[in-house]
């Protein structure tokens, strides 16, 4: 029988080259349901994005203060919380949210999270798509 081990922080550099490319967030449609089978390129999900207008811009919104952290055999990327400001008229409903890394050539889909309910962001208030656990985590089995 033979066994193999990680290297956490092997796992970690990988995590950090994130670090330096570029992740916006988008905001999609309450019809789009992610399939990450099918979604891998922004090409895959732009139809579904809101469209832009009252304070929304399509694939703008870039992920701030990115960071990774590595606690016991968990691995964390970490960022500020993306927010828009309804301006001029409501943000329309949003079911979920995409990661797109804008410095790939594809623009890979990262991630996607999907809410329970649809948000609709009226007029002189912001919607946040809050990370208070990160964007991504990586439990290294040992």
């Amino acid at each position: 029988m033979a066994s193999h081990e990680v290297v956490p922080d092997f796992v970690k550099g990988l995590f950090d080259k994130l670090l330096t490319d570029n992740i916006v967030v988008c905001l999609m449609e309450p019809g789009f349901i992610f399939n990450k089978d099918v979604h891998k390129k922004y090409s895959d999900i732009f139809a579904f994005e809101i469209p832009e207008g009252n304070g929304y811009l399509q694939k703008n919104k870039s992920l701030t203060n990115k960071n990774t952290t590595i606690t016991g055999n968990v691995i964390l990327l970490t960022s500020d919380s993306p927010e828009w400001q309804a301006t001029g008229g409501n943000i329309p409903a949003v079911k979920s949210a995409c990661f797109v890394n804008t410095s790939h050539p594809d623009e890979e889909v990262l991630s996607c999270i999907t809410y329970d309910s649809e948000y609709t962001t009226p007029e002189g208030t912001g919607f946040m798509v809050s990370l208070p656990n990160g964007i991504f985590s990586l439990t290294i089995e040992t």
